[in-house]
């Protein structure tokens, strides 16, 4: 995507000095990626007959923020790089800070379906970037809340995973 962005502004002849992005992944980018470009191309537009700019927000989703700075306006050097940063977590710290998500939201969903009598299937969007799927099902088969569903999935961008259910053929099915 950021060399797309280079390549556009190259194209487009505003593209003077060495720009960085720092970026995080987003939830939905194929939604948010052509409004992304546009801010990434006004910001290097109006900023290209400057050596330096000051660092601005393009984009701010929950955790997830774009952030786009000129750090040289040497045109011998006409560049648009990237820098992908993740919040940093300790081994196990991660897969205990989802069991305590999980089990809010277990319990709040929990709390505003009680009054339903029908076998309810709750899908949970996966916001949540640091452990993997098994991680997810071994921390949801620890729970109480669990049990007061009929399944519980996640949902990620690669799929949907069963973490819990009643049908218990269905957890190991995948």
């Amino acid at each position: 995507f950021v060399d797309k962005i280079e390549a556009q502004a190259k194209q487009q002849g505003i593209l003077q000095g060495v720009y960085v992005i720092s970026l995080q992944p987003i939830h939905h980018f194929q939604q948010e990626k052509d409004l992304l470009s546009q801010h990434l191309l006004q910001y290097i537009r109006e900023t290209r007959s400057v050596d330096k700019s000051p660092s601005q927000a393009v984009f701010q989703q929950g955790h997830a923020r774009w952030v786009i700075r000129k750090i040289a306006g040497d045109s011998d050097n006409n560049y648009v790089g990237e820098i992908i940063s993740f919040d940093g977590k300790g081994e196990g710290e991660a897969f205990q800070e989802l069991c305590v998500l999980l089990q809010r939201a277990l319990s709040a969903k929990a709390t505003k379906l009680r009054r339903l009598t029908l076998p309810i299937i709750l899908l949970l969007l996966d916001r949540y970037h640091y452990v993997d799927p098994p991680e997810w099902q071994t921390c949801a088969q620890r729970l109480f809340g669990c049990q007061q569903f009929h399944t519980v999935a996640c949902v990620t961008e690669q799929g949907t995973k069963i973490l819990c259910s009643i049908e218990h053929q269905w957890v190991f099915s995948g």
